[in-house]
């Protein structure tokens, strides 16, 4: 993954062609096969930039935004009543590891793992070990344990939905991740997790949710369109094949 920033000022002066080529000579000694890049969508200069130098699109995110006040949740209860009768249950990863310890957290891991396995990717996901994930994950100071989601079935894990807090936008919440497992799919699962984020915004004054979502995954994307989270400007991961 490469970035190139350069100061406006000294823009259009050489300064990015230089360090271009610099990078490109330094990832030659790594051998390195493959370079990425990524472009905000409006940033027309940069894109052309790489576009000249053999970069091409590989993948385009988009930020979305929520209001959770102006979501009126009686209009999306059918999908919470369609994964409770089908024996879906929604707790909290703060409830549940209260009750049930380590052991929980592990089956929370490979829950996870999985979900991600599934999340379009410009590579295939590595699944991180377990000590990595509890580092990334549980031991982050920004996780909310409250406004982490799990839906099961029974002793097995369906799926979950998290957010994030950030000491620069407190009244903002960042949704992580809403994955469900193959097998729990088209219940009602995802959206069933997704209102619970909701609820947990409103009741805990949050004035906006964020998310990102890739252009190519379409189920999460009609998700949050139906509970009306608005598209931002995106970001466009280009690749080069390095020779």
């Amino acid at each position: 993954m490469t970035d190139i920033v350069v100061d406006p000022k000294y823009q259009h002066r050489g300064v990015g062609s230089q360090s271009y080529q610099k990078l490109i000579e330094e990832l030659g000694k790594l051998h390195a096969t493959t370079a990425w890049a990524n472009i905000k969508e409006d940033m027309l200069g940069s894109l052309d930039f790489a576009t000249k130098r053999g970069f091409v699109e590989k993948q385009r995110l988009w930020e979305s935004r929520l209001v959770p006040s102006e979501v009126d949740p009686a209009g999306f209860q059918k999908y919470s009543q369609k994964a409770s009768n089908s024996g879906i249950r929604i707790s909290t990863l703060s409830d549940e590891e209260k009750a049930k310890g380590i052991g929980f957290l592990k089956e929370v891991y490979e829950l996870t793992q999985d979900c991600w396995s599934d999340v379009p990717l410009p590579v295939p996901y590595t699944r991180l070990s377990y000590e990595q994930w509890e580092e990334k994950e549980l031991k982050n100071p920004s996780l909310i344990r409250e406004g982490f989601f799990i839906a099961s079935d029974g002793p097995h894990l369906a799926g979950y939905s998290n957010v994030w807090r950030t000491e620069k936008e407190p009244k903002t919440l960042y949704r992580a991740m809403t994955g469900v497992r193959h097998k729990y799919r088209r219940r009602g699962v995802a959206m069933a997790l997704k209102l619970q984020v909701l609820d947990y915004a409103r009741q805990n004054g949050y004035d906006v949710i964020k998310t990102w979502n890739d252009s190519a995954n379409f189920p999460i994307l009609a998700a949050n369109t139906k509970l009306g989270f608005k598209r931002q400007v995106g970001w466009i991961t280009m690749e080069k094949t390095l020779e």
